[in-house]
């Protein structure tokens, strides 16, 4: 079964909401589901970070899912290049003026290079530039458009061409994937107060980047675990 990639946005939002365990505890519910990070990610989650007193913590209880094998390292053969040809594309998708916008990131380009080479079809990521570019780039134009006076234009070419190298690639946000936990049980040991405990994790997890809506946060409400 190929691994489910984890972008450092949703890594980080889960590890700074004290959720990391997450990850640990899907993997060993079933031992079949497998989660991977690129070397760029690593180097954004546990490398740099770990240097800043202020996300240091963070960084120590993302490094030890890596060495308890729960979160593995992918580095195929193909990564640099399959990546460099993924930024080529995305980075000149959009021009503001007549400069193009450099809207994706190292560590998000490995990790789409990663799923493609792997097969997975699965990638976690709270980033919205990411999966708008490939669900709904008209919607990232208008939000880009926001940024930039002069405008944002958007090569329709590269675009589709971007979106045909990442077809079959779904996204799963880092508060999907507690939902998910939640539900096998993640949150049992806090006993009668665990349904109080996962709808206060989604808060957090909001708290720390996962571009949860005060409108999804209520539908969250309804669910009980």
């Amino acid at each position: 079964m190929p691994p489910i990639l984890c972008d450092s946005s949703s890594l980080i939002s889960l590890s700074m909401s004290c959720n990391a365990g997450a990850i640990g505890f899907l993997h060993s519910q079933s031992p079949r589901v497998r989660f991977a990070i690129t070397p760029k990610v690593m180097g954004e989650i546990v490398e740099r970070p770990i240097q800043i007193r202020r996300f240091e913590y963070s960084a120590i209880r993302l490094n030890q899912l890596v060495a308890e094998k729960k979160l593995a390292v992918l580095n195929p053969p193909a990564l640099a290049k399959t990546a460099a040809q993924l930024e080529s594309i995305a980075n000149d998708c959009f021009t503001a003026g007549k400069m193009p916008l450099a809207i994706l990131q190292a560590g998000e380009l490995e990790i789409l290079a990663a799923a493609m080479l792997s097969g997975s079809s699965a990638v976690v990521v709270d980033e919205k530039t990411t999966r708008l570019l490939c669900e709904n780039p008209g919607a990232l134009r208008e939000r880009l458009s926001q940024e930039y006076e002069a405008g944002v234009g958007m090569d329709d070419a590269l675009v589709g061409e971007f979106q045909s190298k990442t077809r079959g690639i779904s996204f799963i946000r880092s508060c999907e994937l507690l939902c998910i936990a939640a539900k096998k049980g993640f949150f049992s040991k806090y006993g009668k107060l665990q349904n109080e405990a996962f709808h206060s994790a989604l808060y957090s997890l909001k708290a720390a980047g996962c571009s949860l809506t005060d409108g999804e946060l209520r539908e969250y409400e309804a669910i009980r675990v």
